[in-house]
């Protein structure tokens, strides 16, 4: 029962983060660039951030609903009542009820464009991205006040980043050659300035976090590193789009489109999976000296009705 507790909570757990990005920078994507877009591709990708959100928002919820059971490492003790009142009263309960208002608001702001909309929309998605510090490694750690801006812009722009590359999908293959080329340039143009901010504050993050060299040794570690090296394949195919393939899209150029969108998803699939790992990682592990710190904040599960609930991690 404990594995089948685990096994069901971690894998809502890596599939919500998932859905989340992708919502939210789904989302982030029309508020910036979904004036440039036909009525029908700006209504196609809203159809798609729509379907991210609610997906985000059924995750979160369960992902909630079921952390007592990884609690108690037992999928009978989910309506637990001592275990759901500790789960509430923690870190990680008022992080998930930020998070999941942020995706209900996200959802019912992504209806259509307008001036609520809007607002309500940048509000939902200052919600969505701000649950992630407050839970987690960051969380606790004395230097919060550092970590918690640092993990704010690195979740923001990571979101931003991996949201768009379906939109850049669909706008490659259905847009016209010039409104889909000016959509395409106009988000390479802001890219270039802010994706390195998931570089830069990832550093710092890990500077932070991890004290020594040895410590890249442990599993904590090991993620850092992997991160790190899927950052720079990232980075190598969004050069390749933007420079090889970015120009002769806007051209009408078939054989480009098609490699353009190829690239957009492999892009997609490398963040997917540096997502998943991570949503794993940290609530499996935890930096070298925060390990057993999580005892009255988030704790590690798999006690009794006595149990902290489990660390909810951050996205770093």
């Amino acid at each position: 029962m404990f594995l089948a507790a685990d096994s069901v909570v971690l894998t809502l757990r890596a599939l919500s983060f998932v859905a989340i990005f992708q919502a939210a920078g789904n989302a982030l994507f029309l508020d910036l660039f979904g004036a440039r877009l036909s009525a029908a591709v700006e209504e196609r990708v809203r159809t798609l951030a729509r379907i991210a959100a609610v997906a985000a928002l059924c995750l979160a919820v369960l992902h909630y609903v079921l952390t007592p059971a990884r609690m108690a490492g037992n999928l009978g003790s989910t309506f637990d009542p001592s275990l759901s009142q500790l789960l509430l009263e923690s870190n990680a309960g008022s992080a998930h009820i930020v998070r999941i208002l942020g995706l209900a608001v996200l959802f019912l702001s992504l209806d259509r464009r307008n001036r609520l909309n809007t607002i309500a929309m940048r509000a939902a998605l200052g919600l969505t991205i701000l649950s992630f510090a407050l839970m987690g490694h960051t969380a606790i750690h004395p230097l919060r006040w550092l970590l918690a801006p640092l993990l704010l812009v690195h979740v923001a722009v990571a979101a931003f980043w991996f949201g768009a590359l379906w939109p850049l999908h669909v706008i490659a293959g259905r847009e016209s050659a010039e409104r889909g080329g000016a959509a395409i340039a106009a988000y390479s143009k802001l890219a270039v300035r802010l994706v390195p901010l998931v570089l830069i504050c990832g550093a710092l993050l890990a500077v932070v976090l991890i004290r020594s060299v040895a410590e890249l040794a442990t599993a904590y570690g090991a993620l850092v590193l992997g991160k790190a090296a899927a950052f720079a394949l990232l980075m190598y195919l969004a050069a390749l789009n933007r420079w090889r393939y970015g120009a002769p899209v806007a051209a009408a150029d078939s054989a480009a489109v098609r490699a353009f969108r190829r690239i957009a998803a492999a892009e997609w699939g490398v963040l997917a999976l540096v997502l998943v790992a991570t949503a794993l990682m940290t609530s499996l592990f935890a930096p070298a000296h925060l390990e057993g710190a999580f005892g009255s904040h988030l704790s590690e599960p798999h006690t009794d009705s006595s149990a902290a609930p489990p660390n909810g991690g951050p996205a770093r």
